[in-house]
């Protein structure tokens, strides 16, 4: 769910519009991507605001504004948001925390050393002959 706030107004979005009943907020196209590690979205807005994504804040979501790292803010308690000025905007943010980022470290060294053990404790080539 997609919301979209300037000065006291929040509505929420329908179909592909979001804003004020008149719509002069902004106009959302099709979003771009939507996953579980990633949201892409296109927004035209005919003033600064914030645009509001109806999904958990999280430290490890990171944004960017048409290409430019941009904060991500906490809105309503428990939602994100990102501040953009008037026009046409491109949001990305993707789901990126410090400790899944370390498992998958702690998980590949495990694997490369797993390799390393069994290629060093392999059998040899050559067996003895009887005789």
């Amino acid at each position: 769910m997609v919301r979209c706030i300037t000065s006291n107004i929040g509505v929420q979005m329908t179909h592909e519009t979001i804003g004020t009943p008149d719509n002069t907020c902004a106009q959302v196209g099709i979003p771009l991507i939507i996953d579980s590690y990633r949201v892409k979205i296109a927004v035209d807005v005919e003033q600064k605001g914030l645009v509001v994504i109806s999904d958990n804040y999280h430290k490890g979501w990171k944004a960017r504004v048409d290409g430019k790292p941009t904060p991500i803010l906490l809105a309503n308690y428990i939602m994100r948001a990102v501040p953009v000025s008037a026009g046409h905007h491109e949001i990305e943010m993707v789901f990126r925390p410090k400790l899944l980022l370390a498992g998958i470290f702690i998980t590949a060294a495990g694997w490369a050393l797993l390799a390393i053990l069994l290629w060093l404790c392999r059998p040899s080539k050559t067996t003895p002959r009887n005789g």
